[in-house]
């Protein structure tokens, strides 16, 4: 059960991070289940398990919520923005591609003062499918813009 609520938690602070934030009203005995639905409108995921998800991410301090307007606002941290997109960037890929468009693609490292920020960088390159040509080229095989611009942001290049 704790590998299910552990992947909800990171869905939760993904969702919050695209969306910005919820806002529900608790005026109707259905707090939880419209909540649920806001966040999973296609998935079997067990109320319960959203529940004990969003107290644990409270209790962790990388959700907040503030009451206004008799509406609930839940929004992330900034703890919590980080831990999103720590989420985001683990669970980052290219989407694979049934035909080569026989074009490489190449990116260029400048020199990093952060050697940690460095080899994280190179290590989920190698992860994601890159190539190495030399110490600060690197080739990839298919279209990955956005992907190369959200590496950029997350290691702040």
């Amino acid at each position: 059960m704790s590998r299910i609520k552990g992947r909800v938690s990171q869905e939760i602070l993904g969702r919050l991070r695209q969306q910005g934030s919820l806002i529900i009203s608790p005026d109707s005995g259905r707090f939880w289940p419209q909540l649920f639905q806001r966040l999973f409108p296609k998935e079997k995921v067990p109320g319960r398990v959203v529940k004990d998800s969003f107290y644990y991410l409270k209790k962790q301090g990388l959700i907040a919520g503030k009451v206004r307007e008799r509406q609930v606002h839940i929004h992330l941290t900034p703890a919590g923005e980080n831990e999103a997109n720590q989420y985001r960037l683990r669970n980052l890929k290219v989407a694979p591609h049934k035909t080569w468009d026989k074009k490489w693609r190449l990116i260029f490292l400048k020199a990093f003062d952060d050697q940690v920020k460095r080899r994280r960088l190179i290590k989920k390159m190698k992860e994601m499918g890159f190539y190495a040509l030399a110490k600060n080229l690197w080739v990839f095989p298919h279209e990955c813009v956005d992907e190369i611009r959200l590496l950029r942001d997350f290691f702040s290049l």
